[in-house]
C-alpha cells in the first residue's frame, strides 16, 4: 500500500513541476513585455527627468568659449590645408564651417550642459575635423574619389540626428530591469542578423554579407547593419555582467553565451572584424567587472574555463577538417609553391606541368569536391579558407608567384601591399601629389589610417594614436566615479568598442593584423559607422555627467 501511494505521489508531482516551469516562463515573458512597453511609453517622462536632473542652461560666455574653441580647431586645420593643398582648402572651409556650428558646437554644448567631460567632447571634435581633412585631401589627390561640401555636411548632420535617436533609445532601455534590458538588446541583435541572412548583400566586392541595400545596387543606399549588431552586443554583454539578480558565475556564463551567439551569426555572415571588436570589448569588460573571488567558486570557474577550452579545441579541429575537405587541393598547391625557392626548384626540375596549370587543377578539384560535400561543411570550410587567406596575405614571401596566381588561389595581398607602399611614401610629414603608382584603394573607409600615414605623415599618425588614447584615459577617469552600475557598464562597453576598433584598424593597416574590413571611428567615411559612433559618444558624455538638479 505504501509503495503504491509513493508511486502515485511521484507521478502526480512530475506534471505539477512541469506546469510550474511553464507558468514561470509565461510570467517571465509577460514581465519582459510589460517592462519594455512601460520603458518606451514613459519616454517623455525620461526626457523630462533628464532635462530636470542632468541638464543645465548655459550662459552666453560658456557658449562663446565653445564656439571659439571649435573655430580655433577648424582654423588650425584650414591653415594646414592652405599650406599643403590650397585647392582643397576651399572645399574644407565650405563644409567645416557649417559643420562647426551645426554639429561640433551642439556636441560640446551638450557635454557642458550635463557637466560631462569637455576635454573628451573636444577630442571627438578634433577627430571629426581631422576626418574631414583626410577626405578632402583624398578627393584632391585621387580622381576616383569625389567629395562635396554639401555631401560632407549632410552626412554629419544625419549621423548626429541618428546618434541622438540611438542615445534616447538607450536611455529608455536602461529604465528597464537589467536582465530584461539585456534580453531586449539580444532580441534586437538577432533581428539584425536575421535580416542580413535573408536580405544582406556584399557591395563593391566585399567578402562579408553585412549590408542592407535599399534601391539599386549601384546607386542605392547601403547600411552596414553589423555595426548596429556590434553596438547592441557590447551593451548586452555589459548589462549581463552587471545583473545583480544572478550569481557571479551566472553573470560570466550569461555574458559569454551572448558573445558566443554573436560569434555564430557573424561567422555565418563572414564579418570577422566586428567579431574581433566584440571579443576584445568583452575581455576589457571582464577585467573591469569580473566578480569577486567570494562570488566565484574556484572549482566552478575552472569547470567553465575547461568547458570553453574544450569547445575551442572542438571548433579548431572541425575547422581544420572542413578546410581540408573543401579547399584541400589549394592548400596542398600553396604549400608546394609558397616560397620562391620551391617555385624555382619546380621550374629547374623541368616539370611538364606549369604553376598556372597546377593552380587551375587545384581550383577545379575543389569545385568538383564541393558538389558532393555537405553544404554546411562546404560553407564553413570556405569561411575558414577566407580567414586563412587573410593571414597568408600578410606575408611577402611569394616571390615566385604573380599577383594573378595568388588571386586565383584566394590570397589577395595586392591591395594590402599597395596600401602599405603608399603609406610608406608619406615620410614624417606627409606627401602631396596625385596617387599614380601607389593608387591606394578604399582609402576613405577600411584603409583610412594608411591614407593618414601618407597624407599627414608619421607625425600625423602619432597624433591620431594619441587622440584615441586621450579618449580612453579621459573616459576611464570619468566613468569610474559613476553610481549607476548599469549606465557605467554600458558606457564602458561603448568606450572600449570605439578604442578597440580604432586600434584594430591601425594594426590591420600596418600589416600587424590581417585585413578585417573595419571602418575607423570618425576618420572613415561610412553612414552606419558615423551614426553608431555618435550614439556611443553622446551616451558616454551623458553617462560621465555630474548629477545636479536645476530649476
Amino acid at each position: 500500500m505504501n509503495k503504491m501511494s509513493s508511486t502515485a505521489l511521484v507521478t502526480t508531482k512530475e506534471p505539477q513541476k512541469g506546469r510550474h516551469v511553464l507558468r514561470a516562463a509565461w510570467e517571465a515573458i509577460f514581465c519582459f513585455i510589460a517592462d519594455t512597453l512601460h520603458a518606451f511609453l514613459c519616454l517623455p517622462d525620461v526626457l523630462s527627468d533628464m532635462r530636470r536632473r542632468s541638464l543645465r542652461p548655459l550662459g552666453a560666455k560658456q557658449v562663446l568659449v565653445i564656439v571659439l574653441a571649435n573655430l580655433l580647431v577648424v582654423t588650425a586645420f584650414g591653415g594646414y590645408l592652405l599650406l599643403r593643398l590650397p585647392d582643397a582648402a576651399n572645399t574644407f572651409f565650405a563644409s567645416s564651417l557649417p559643420l562647426c556650428f551645426f554639429v561640433l558646437v551642439p556636441l560640446c554644448c551638450f557635454a557642458w550642459s550635463c557637466r560631462g567631460d569637455g576635454v573628451f567632447a573636444l577630442t571627438v571634435c578634433v577627430l571629426i575635423v581631422l576626418g574631414t581633412v583626410l577626405r578632402v585631401m583624398l578627393a584632391a589627390s585621387s580622381q576616383q574619389y569625389n567629395v562635396t561640401a554639401k555631401g560632407l555636411l549632410i552626412t554629419n548632420l544625419l549621423s548626429m540626428f541618428g546618434g541622438l535617436l540611438g542615445f534616447v533609445f538607450f536611455c529608455a532601455v536602461l529604465r528597464m530591469r537589467t536582465s530584461n534590458a539585456a534580453a531586449l538588446l539580444c532580441l534586437l541583435s538577432v533581428g539584425c542578423y536575421l535580416l542580413l541572412c535573408l536580405f544582406g548583400s556584399s557591395p563593391n566586392g566585399a567578402q562579408a554579407k553585412a549590408w542592407l541595400v535599399f534601391g539599386n545596387a549601384d546607386n542605392g543606399i547601403s547600411f552596414q547593419l553589423t555595426e548596429a549588431g556590434k553596438l547592441l552586443g557590447a551593451a548586452s554583454m555589459a548589462l549581463a555582467l552587471n545583473d545583480r539578480d544572478r550569481s557571479g558565475l551566472g553573470r560570466v556564463c550569461t555574458s559569454f553565451a551572448i558573445l558566443a551567439g554573436h560569434a555564430l551569426f557573424l561567422a555565418l555572415l563572414g564579418e570577422f572584424g566586428t567579431l574581433l571588436v566584440l571579443i576584445l570589448t568583452y575581455l576589457c569588460l571582464l577585467v573591469i567587472f569580473l566578480p569577486s573571488a567570494a562570488e566565484l567558486k574556484r572549482s566552478s570557474l575552472l569547470k567553465v574555463i575547461g568547458a570553453v577550452l574544450a569547445a575551442a579545441l572542438v571548433v579548431a579541429i572541425f575547422s581544420v577538417a572542413c578546410l581540408t575537405a573543401s579547399n584541400g587541393s589549394k592548400v596542398a598547391v600553396l604549400k608546394q609553391i609558397r616560397t620562391a625557392d620551391s617555385a624555382q626548384a619546380t621550374a629547374d626540375a623541368g616539370d611538364a606541368v606549369t604553376i598556372d596549370e597546377k593552380i587551375a587543377a587545384a581550383c577545379q578539384a575543389d569545385k568538383e569536391r564541393a558538389k558532393t560535400l555537405n553544404p554546411l561543411v562546404n560553407r564553413f570550410g570556405n569561411e575558414v579558407w577566407k580567414i586563412t587567406c587573410r593571414f597568408l596575405a600578410m606575408h611577402s614571401n611569394y616571390k615566385g608567384l604573380s599577383d594573378e596566381q595568388l588571386i586565383a588561389l584566394g590570397v589577395n595581398n595586392w591591395q594590402l601591399r599597395k596600401n602599405n607602399m603608399g603609406a610608406a611614401t608619406g615620410g614624417w610629414f606627409g606627401k602631396d601629389g596625385q596617387l599614380d603608382s601607389f593608387a591606394m584603394s578604399v582609402a576613405e573607409s577600411d584603409y583610412a589610417f594608411s591614407w593618414a600615414c601618407r597624407s599627414i605623415g608619421g607625425v600625423g599618425a602619432i597624433v591620431v594614436l594619441l587622440l584615441f588614447l586621450m579618449l580612453l584615459v579621459r573616459g576611464n577617469r570619468r566613468l569610474g566615479a559613476m553610481q549607476d552600475r548599469a549606465e557605467m557598464a554600458v558606457a564602458y562597453s561603448f568606450l572600449h568598442a570605439i578604442v578597440c576598433q580604432a586600434f584594430i584598424c591601425m594594426a590591420a593597416n600596418l600589416n600587424l593584423l590581417p585585413a578585417v574590413g573595419l571602418p575607423m571611428a570618425f576618420l572613415s567615411e561610412g553612414k552606419a559607422n558615423s551614426i553608431i559612433c555618435f550614439v556611443m559618444v553622446l551616451f558616454l558624455l551623458y553617462a560621465g555627467r555630474k548629477e545636479g538638479s536645476y530649476q
